[in-house]
């Protein structure tokens, strides 16, 4: 079934947008476009993260074809298409490499485990300091409402009387300092800006992680995304963050001198 707007999905200017909703019409001829698109930041990113370079090409058409069924079932990206392809390449690649792993029986070394868990506190230090600097980073009246009711575990009446407004207010404050802090945690997480014209659009990678941008601001990233594999990656390792955290995970732990229950 070809779409009635081939012109438009064979055009090197189309949006990849519309390009995902034809595919989701049924016109493979668009994934196809999208394909022809990404493919070669796919090939960048499973080379980079695959540890056995032969499977290289294997992650790249799974990933694809991931994308391709998650489309089809209506799920999957409605935009960043390239950044969504690039998660789900790395992903395939982890699993790909976490299998070769099981089948590859060794022995570990008492080195190879030092740096193990040397590497694993590394990572703690990073992500407790990272929070930290996040929560540093809020409005001094999101700080107190989190602490508060996420760290204190204050009822709305209780926090409100320490704040200085009322339950419904705390409720409403609430909501905008924990999703301040999700923004401020992932943009922590952001590299920095590859070159010109990616300094703008680095500063909206959390908003884009949380769906939360404008939609001006959407239309400048998408734009920029379709031919930038720094931002798109960049965009791709927030998102990938994102799926991970648990609801308020982050907000739970934004304190270094949280209280133990």
């Amino acid at each position: 079934m070809e779409p009635p707007t081939t012109a438009a999905a064979d055009s090197p200017n189309a949006r990849d947008n519309h390009l995902i909703e034809l595919v989701r019409q049924g016109h493979l001829s668009a994934f196809d476009e999208l394909y022809r698109r990404h493919k070669n930041a796919a090939v960048y990113v499973a080379r980079r993260e695959a540890d056995n370079l032969s499977d290289v090409d294997d992650v790249v058409a799974e990933a694809f074809l991931a994308v391709l069924v998650a489309l089809e079932a209506g799920k999957g990206p409605n935009a960043y298409f390239r950044s969504y392809v690039l998660t789900t390449t790395r992903r395939m690649a982890h699993q790909r490499n976490a299998g070769a792993r099981r089948r590859a029986a060794f022995d570990r070394d008492r080195a190879l485990a030092q740096t193990s868990q040397e590497a694993d506190a590394f990572v703690a230090l990073f992500e407790s300091t990272t929070l930290l600097r996040a929560f540093r980073s809020l409005p001094t009246r999101w700080q107190r409402v989190l602490w508060c009711v996420d760290i204190e575990g204050m009822r709305h009446t209780e926090a409100g009387e320490y704040v200085g407004v009322n339950p419904n207010g705390v409720a409403s404050l609430l909501i905008r300092a924990r999703e301040g802090l999700r923004q401020a945690y992932l943009q922590a997480h952001v590299r920095q800006p590859a070159g010109k014209g990616c300094s703008e659009i680095s500063q909206l990678l959390a908003r884009l992680a949380r769906d939360s941008a404008t939609a001006a601001a959407r239309r400048r990233a998408e734009s920029h995304l379709a031919g930038c594999l720094h931002c798109a990656e960049a965009l791709s390792e927030l998102l990938e963050i994102e799926r991970t955290l648990r609801p308020s995970s982050v907000e739970r732990s934004a304190s270094p001198f949280q209280k133990s229950r």
